[in-house]
């Protein structure tokens, strides 16, 4: 059935979302579908944005181009009379009524988009009455739909809908604040591992350092005593900074795929383990020069650092794919792989490294003939502490240097100013689920920019003139 229907060109395509693509690629959108396209197609855009492509690239070949024209007030009626059980209420019929009777009027105007039609559809009940008679305007009407988005959302008495986690002064206060920011980029696109840029990163690093630093700190002080405690706190609070400071993986997410042997051995995977290898080395080296008082022992430490500080860069790289905008998956989806990335590669590259590592250090202690750090006096119990040491650093060094660790972190930033909740992807798949927000691949929208708009309007006259402080 399938080969037939396209075998005989009855298989037509409809895209959607000229205009949300970058300027600069309509053209080459345009140029790719007229040398690949050959069944029907229907391509929905904006008009100005459509105009400005045909212009750079010229019109896809044989098209038609059909402008939509507004909905007339006789069908906007009908469409709502439709759109009810009947008979329609006395409320409903009222305002059917009006927009027959006032085909030029400011509801009627305004309700010549299907944006506006579908709002008063979803925002008004058949039981509630809407009053003509309050509008001065179509903008006035079209101000006070998309007030109501909201509140028919985060609306607990609706039948058959679970109760929201979040309230409407909480959605009202949060969303403004998210469209505030969109709009300050002037973006039409929340993605989520972008908003990190809205707060100081500085915050995010100190909580990090010092966190990790003092869980390293407690683990080595119970391992070996104080100074085995002190030397790994200071150890793992000097790589965390350095991950922070030159990782640049964090900045997007990493999905998990199949295993790309060219990604393994590249120049970033190296000069990033050459990197944090190296200062790891110099900090164990310093470590075991303070201890044994041994020269040898500084250039051991640097060894060890760097050799496991490059195989756990080129294996965490193996299944490196960094997510973008237009990576074919959703946002909730785009964060859990994230999460999952981040336990394979600390697991694989805590494993790789710190076996050499601790097979280094293990050989060592036997060259050297003396205990290291008081602990390690072979090759097999090098590799034993050092395995479960690495694999906890590892691990840490993998978590706070992801995307979903600098987002937590952000969005504990932003809750703190009320700009918005610490589990924020998950406020903002509520707002999906109610019809507030959309996705188009990883990143969300909202439902309409100029819903967007009207809420950072409402929050910028909430929050006064410090509303960009």
């Amino acid at each position: 059935m399938v080969s037939r229907l396209i075998g005989t060109g009855r298989v037509a395509a409809l895209l959607d979302g000229l205009d949300e693509i970058p300027e600069a690629v309509r053209p080459a959108a345009l140029r790719a579908l007229n040398e690949q396209a050959n069944f029907r197609l229907v391509l929905l855009s904006r008009v100005d944005e459509l105009v400005t492509a045909v212009a750079a690239e010229g019109p896809l070949s044989g098209s038609a181009g059909l402008e939509l024209l507004p909905v007339s007030a006789q069908d906007a009626a009908e469409y709502l009379t439709r759109c009810q059980a009947q008979p329609l209420p006395e409320a409903w019929r009222s305002l059917v009524r009006h927009i027959r009777m006032n085909p030029s009027g400011a509801v009627a105007e305004a309700l010549d988009t299907p944006l506006m039609l579908t709002l008063m559809r979803d925002t008004y009940r058949a039981d509630q009455r809407f009053d003509p008679e309050r509008f001065a305007d179509r903008a006035a009407v079209e101000d006070h739909l998309l007030d109501r988005v909201l509140p028919a959302a985060y609306n607990d008495d609706r039948p058959g809908q679970p109760r929201s986690r979040y309230s409407l002064g909480q959605a009202e206060r949060w969303l403004g604040a998210i469209a505030h920011q969109m709009n300050s980029e002037r973006s039409r696109d929340l993605a989520w591992w972008q908003v990190p840029r809205w707060r100081p990163a500085w915050p995010r690093t100190a909580v990090s350092c010092l966190l990790v630093g003092f869980l390293a700190g407690v683990a080595g002080f119970f391992w070996a005593g104080l100074p085995a405690g002190l030397g790994a706190g200071a150890v793992v609070s000097l790589s965390v900074t350095m991950s922070l400071t030159y990782g640049r993986a964090g900045d997007s997410p990493q999905l998990l795929g199949r295993l790309q042997w060219r990604d393994f051995v590249v120049r970033e995977n190296f000069l990033f383990g050459i990197a944090g290898g190296g200062a790891l080395g110099v900090a164990i080296g310093v470590a075991l020069l303070l201890i044994h008082d041994r020269f040898v022992m500084l250039f051991g430490g640097l060894v060890i650092g760097l050799l496991a500080g490059v195989v756990g860069g080129f294996v965490t790289g193996l299944s490196n794919r960094s997510a973008d905008n237009r990576t074919p998956i959703g946002p909730v989806s785009c964060w859990r792989q994230d999460r999952q990335y981040t336990l394979t590669a600390g697991i694989a590259g805590g494993l790789a490294g710190s076996l050499i590592g601790g097979s280094c250090l293990g050989l060592l202690a036997e060259l050297a003939n003396e205990r290291i750090f008081g602990v390690i006096d072979g090759f097999l119990s090098g590799i034993v502490l050092v395995t479960e040491g690495g694999l906890l650093l590892s691990l840490a060094l993998s978590l706070v240097g992801s995307a979903t660790w600098r987002t937590f972190l952000a969005s504990l930033q932003l809750r703190m100013r009320n700009e918005a909740p610490i589990r924020l992807v998950r406020f903002l798949s509520d707002a999906h689920e109610r019809h507030v927000l959309r996705t188009v691949g990883p990143v969300f929208q909202f439902r309409h920019a100029r819903l967007q708009d009207r809420l950072e309007e409402s929050f910028t006259t909430r929050s006064g003139p410090g509303a960009d402080g």
